[in-house]
């Protein structure tokens, strides 16, 4: 049990206090005289949940460090004659150090290891996922939102009612009983979403009503009479062609007539390239002595000069063109070969000679719809199958769940009934926990729906836990006490101060 805590920035009367030491039984803490600069009653209440591994002191007290500045928790827990003692630090609360009796820090673990070592110190170890799991619905400090007196079982904002269910079965060892039953319902709840999901992305095709089944069914008459009246028409290879096949083909014919277009493109380009370049020296003159006769002022050098330059650029020109046009060459002949590869592979993948690229498309595109309205079909079977399967694991699961909570919700509501007249006299109803199934359950008092009846109830369920079960503690906050009539809550004192082996 957690027997002592303390810390350096509990301040009393400007000292600081010594350490805080706890009983076995009841422990109430009292607001302080003079509430300036003091640490409050849910603070401290927070402060004890650190103790026990929880996190909400630093999470839900965002403004702890910034008032009262980094510092650190120490605290001890004794089992049996052996003390342990520990020190958290708020600037690391993933940490837990451990101490020598006087909190000189030695060495260190993770918050996940000590708390696997309390659950194991206070002999859970087996009902449930871990201690914080646990304990974590009967610490009920304001800010945690686990003070609904008719969710009993809820141990935090948005928690369900199926993992109440699950906490209370595990916490009193009755739980191991549905494992397996559990563990299959869970595969097949899984599977079912996996479709389901795997539909609204997109990722498969599906109808999810019997309609659109009977309209693809339709389509796929209508596209099976077309495949046949195409595959008719065709004078062979259509008959032994599935979609792959004949899309394949298409792509491949598409390509051979784009290669065709390319080899003509650039044939013509060569063609023309080679009647430029046949210009041989003849076409330039050499002797310009005619030219006198009739132009007898005319300046046959200059006239020459230009015809030099003219020889030059040609020598250039026919340097250039020869690289051109033996690059178009080259080119020509690698689209040769491409076209050459893509015949064979056509002729070796199916000889189809007399079927055209668009009948091939045509028939690609039926081949591909039927496929698609086909597994379409099929994922509305599957998925029936499947919510069939699901819907009779749990109905399975629920029964068994029925089997193990009646005994126990029997004898739950027996002791909280011996402890009501005990807390209010005979004439009061008590309180009652019915668990209808694994997803559902309710906590009332017959014929009272008051705020104090309500609270007063939660207060002995709480205490029915505690007594049966290895449950380390109860934290009780002073929002839930107040609701609660005087006389019946000193009797609720008195209670939980016969819990001798249990830190209040």
């Amino acid at each position: 049990m957690l027997i002592e805590v303390s810390c350096d920035k509990f301040i009393d009367d400007g000292k600081i206090r010594p350490k805080i030491e706890f009983h076995p039984g009841l422990n109430t803490v009292m607001g302080a005289r003079k509430a300036t600069n003091s640490i409050g009653k849910t603070t401290f209440l927070l402060i004890i949940d650190y103790c026990f591994g929880g996190t909400d002191y630093t999470n839900l007290n965002t403004d702890i460090d910034d008032n009262v500045g980094p510092h650190t928790i120490n605290f001890a827990f004794k089992f049996g004659d052996e003390k342990f003692f520990y020190s958290r630090k708020t600037d690391e609360p993933r940490k837990v150090y451990i101490c020598n009796e006087k909190y000189e820090q030695i060495s260190s673990m993770g918050l996940e290891s000590f708390n696997d070592f309390l659950m194991d110190k206070y002999g859970l170890t087996g009902r449930g996922k871990s201690f914080r799991n646990i304990i974590g619905g009967y610490f009920r400090i304001y800010g945690k939102d686990n003070d609904d007196e008719k969710k009993p079982l809820t141990a935090f904002r948005n928690d369900t009612l199926e993992q109440g269910i699950k906490r209370l079965l595990s916490l009193y060892d009755v739980y191991g009983k549905t494992a397996d039953l559990e563990a299959s319902l869970k595969k097949a709840i899984e599977e079912e979403d996996a479709y389901k999901k795997a539909q609204k992305h997109k990722l498969i095709s599906g109808v999810t009503t019997k309609n659109g089944v009977k309209e693809n069914e339709k389509r796929i008459k209508e596209l099976q009479d077309r495949k046949a009246t195409l595959t008719a028409g065709s004078a062979k290879g259509l008959l032994d062609l599935d979609s792959v096949q004949a899309t394949h083909i298409a792509e491949l014919k598409k390509k051979l007539a784009s290669l065709r277009r390319q080899k003509s493109r650039f044939t013509v380009q060569l063609d023309a390239m080679k009647m430029d370049i046949d210009i041989d020296e003849s076409s330039f003159k050499r002797d310009y002595s005619e030219l006198t006769e009739f132009f007898p002022d005319a300046d046959i050098k200059h006239i020459e000069a230009i015809d030099n330059f003219h020889r030059q650029l040609k020598k250039v020109l026919k340097n250039e063109y020869t690289e051109n046009r033996e690059r178009l060459e080259n080119i020509v002949k690698m689209i040769d070969i491409q076209i050459s590869d893509l015949e064979k592979e056509i002729v070796s993948f199916k000889e189809i000679p007399n079927v055209s690229t668009a009948i091939l498309e045509d028939y690609s595109s039926i081949e591909n719809e039927l496929e698609s309205l086909v597994a379409a079909n099929e994922y509305f079977e599957k998925i029936n199958e499947l919510h069939a399967a699901t819907a009779d694991l749990q109905e399975r699961f629920d029964k068994i769940i029925a089997e193990v909570v009646s005994s126990l919700q029997l004898d739950i509501n027996k002791e909280l009934r011996r402890l009501n007249t005990i807390v209010c006299d005979a004439k009061t109803s008590a309180p009652k926990i019915n668990i209808r199934d694994s997803k559902s359950y309710s906590y009332t008092t017959p014929n009272d729906t008051g705020t104090g009846s309500r609270t007063r109830g939660m207060m002995l369920f709480d205490y029915v836990s505690l007594s049966n079960t290895p449950l380390p503690a109860l934290i009780e906050d002073s929002m839930t006490l107040k609701q609660i009539e005087d006389e019946a809550m000193i009797k609720l004192f008195e209670l939980f101060n016969e819990s001798k082996s249990r830190c209040l």
